[in-house]
């Protein structure tokens, strides 16, 4: 939320333009483009819950119906946030999205939530003693996913940290329950 207020309502929402029109000026590339585009669309819906679908699968698979259980909800509960707060506090924006215009509704970046809670998921899953390796892997897939937006031109900067704040704290609060119950939810 401190990002909202100080990107939307704060008057300081002319670093998010400038920050973009930086990396716009440095990232012109239509290969580039392109390809963030293409890696963009994992996270769309269809393919997103493919992906939902082989973890919660690999874990039923090992006999951690819970720990699928809890992983889903943080899923569902980051990206329906997500669509929450779009539709109450984002602010349309026509913009160009390879040389299509579309309007969006932006704040919090929907395919950064996604991205960042997959990966989140995604480390949970793995054995402990995996995660170091599966973590790092997961810091940099969701750093790429992230960065997509702004490569494309979709997004400003806090729309993205916003994404990954609500990704995160819905992370964090599945993280507190596996903690909580240890025996249930954990990933060996």
């Amino acid at each position: 939320m401190l990002v909202y207020l100080l990107a939307r309502r704060a008057g300081t929402a002319w670093w998010d333009d400038r920050i973009l029109e930086i990396l716009a000026g440095r990232l012109n590339n239509w290969r580039l483009q392109e390809a963030a585009g293409d890696l963009r669309t994992v996270f769309d819906v269809g393919p997103y819950f493919a992906l939902v679908g082989l973890l919660v699968g690999s874990l039923l698979w090992r006999g951690k119906a819970a720990l699928a259980g809890v992983l889903i909800t943080m899923l569902l509960a980051a990206n329906l946030s997500t669509w929450v707060l779009q539709h109450r506090l984002g602010v349309p924006r026509a913009v160009q999205v390879l040389d299509e215009p579309e309007w969006l509704t932006y704040w919090p970046s929907g395919h950064t939530t996604a991205a960042v809670a997959f990966a989140f998921a995604v480390w949970m899953a793995s054995t402990l003693r995996w995660r170091p390796f599966v973590g790092a892997a997961c810091v940099v897939g969701a750093a790429l996913a992230a960065a997509t937006n702004l490569v494309v031109k979709v997004h400003v900067p806090s729309d993205v940290i916003g994404g990954i704040g609500v990704a995160v704290t819905w992370g964090l609060l599945a993280l507190a329950a596996q903690r909580m119950w240890p025996a249930q939810l954990s990933p060996r």
